[in-house]
């Protein structure tokens, strides 16, 4: 195994700022620094991989501090193929452990990340470990002024300044926020899952706390296709556990959390357990000028500041809160105050929840 010893700070000057390990040990401080200039990285092709200012850890391990910042004023990052992979200002861990302090923070004039093919991957300002242990704080910030995220095929992935475990173990604290003056977040496909400003563990476990906030002007979480998941400033555990404390934050000037398709779900400022197990407090809350949270299909769900359990358990106590306004699909309607409004809404479904806890 090759082993590093990074008793200084590792700066990578490179253009598109990237680090990868493969079957490494790494102690130390990594930091990609901004990108000042105009650039566009793509790789295409199938199992093709775009890296921009992003830390790529296979076979490896991490103790210490990653830092991958963006001040672009344009940077563009496509990944075109099958199982392909795009991450931008992202870190990546497959078979890996990292302990410390994991940052992305995507700060510029306009951010795109594109993966686009069956089985990809796009990752923006996200964390994705992979059959991995993390042990620290992680933090994933997106602060341009405009940034969009977009994963195209079948059972395509796309996250946005959110966090995806998978088969692994994560101990610590974990922050998502979107800070952008415009972003959107969208998977397109059977099986998409377009997450932003979330949290999305899948047969994982973790412990320690976790805060989703979205306070971007306008943002547009969108997951089109059969069984698609479109989970925004949310937290979505399937066949997982968690013991902590949860808090899901959606406020924003106009907030749009679209999944269209049959047995599709959206998740706006909500808790989802399906085969999981949970045990702690949860705080969600949704406040906005608009806020449209909508499901269209058979079998829809549309979750507003909702905890929603299906064959799960949980224990601790849960608040759920959104600001006034209109309710669709729901037995009262507050005619007597038109804005702000929320709108909650599933078409051709049988779910509609908001201010909720539903079991299942």
């Amino acid at each position: 195994m090759k082993h590093f010893e990074l008793f200084l700070l590792a700066i990578i000057t490179s253009m598109l700022a990237t680090l990868a390990f493969a079957e490494s040990e790494i102690h130390g401080t990594l930091v990609n620094p901004a990108v000042k200039s105009n650039v566009v990285n793509a790789a295409i092709g199938n199992h093709a991989n775009a890296n921009m200012n992003a830390i790529h850890l296979k076979n490896s391990a991490l103790w210490g501090t990653a830092v991958n910042v963006s001040g672009a004023k344009f940077m563009g990052n496509i990944a075109v193929g099958n199982q392909t992979t795009a991450n931008q200002v992202s870190t990546r861990l497959k078979n890996s452990v990292a302990g410390g302090a994991l940052i992305n923070l995507g700060a510029g004039m306009a951010l795109a990340n594109a993966a686009v093919g069956e089985n990809v991957r796009a990752n923006q300002a996200s964390i994705n470990m992979e059959n991995s242990q993390g042990i620290g704080a992680f933090a994933n910030l997106l602060g341009a002024y405009a940034a969009v995220n977009l994963g195209v095929g079948r059972d395509a992935r796309a996250n946005q300044a959110s966090v995806n475990l998978e088969g692994s173990k994560a101990r610590g604290v974990f922050v998502n926020v979107m800070g952008a003056g415009a972003a959107v977040n969208a998977a397109i496909g059977d099986h998409a899952t377009a997450n932003q400003s979330s949290l999305n563990l899948r047969n994982s476990t973790l412990n320690g706390a976790a805060i989703n906030a979205g306070f971007a002007g306008a943002a547009a979480n969108l997951a089109v296709g059969r069984g698609t998941t479109a989970n925004m400033t949310s937290v979505d555990l399937n066949n997982s556990r968690m013991n902590g404390a949860i808090a899901n934050i959606a406020a924003s000037g106009v907030l749009a959390n679209l999944a269209v398709g049959n047995n599709s779900k959206a998740n706006m400022a909500s808790v989802s357990l399906e085969n999981s197990r949970y045990n702690g407090t949860i705080i969600n809350f949704v406040s906005g000028v608009t806020a449209t949270n909508l499901a269209v299909g058979n079998g829809a769900q549309a979750n507003m500041g909702s905890v929603v359990i299906r064959n799960a358990g949980a224990g601790g106590g849960a608040f759920n809160a959104s600001v006034s306004g209109i309710v669709i699909n729901s037995r009262k309607v507050p005619f007597m105050s038109w804005c702000p409004f929320n709108t909650n809404i599933a078409l051709g479904g049988k779910t509609s929840n908001k201010n909720s806890v539903v079991i299942k």
